[in-house]
């Protein structure tokens, strides 16, 4: 019997691998106490209502909110006017001269 408590493997092996393979089993419920207690609200039937109609509108394809469309419309119509392509200098090429160049050309 004690010959099987002076092998290396018994007395480090044995022990890391079942602090390895046991680990996940040990650790999913302390993982499980952070969803049990979670903070939660029960939404109102007003609230459920709403998210039902915005639900089936979504599936129907029906836009939500025109106003919010038209704004994102807006900025991405102001952002091609005010957009320039600029290119940086290639590692052969002097920055400096590609920059008078740039600053002459928008000028």
């Amino acid at each position: 019997m004690m010959t099987i408590f002076t092998n290396k493997f018994i007395r480090q092996g044995a022990p890391f691998v079942v602090l390895v393979v046991g680990a996940p089993f040990f650790l999913q419920y302390f993982n499980r106490i952070r969803y049990d207690y979670r903070r939660n609200r029960m939404m109102s039937q007003q609230e459920q209502l709403k998210v039902e109609e915005v639900a089936q509108a979504r599936k129907q394809g029906i836009p939500l909110d025109k106003n919010a469309e038209l704004a994102i419309q807006q900025a991405r119509e102001a952002a091609k006017k005010d957009w320039k392509n600029i290119r940086g200098p290639k590692p052969w090429e002097d920055s400096r001269e590609l920059q008078t160049q740039q600053n002459t050309s928008s000028s």
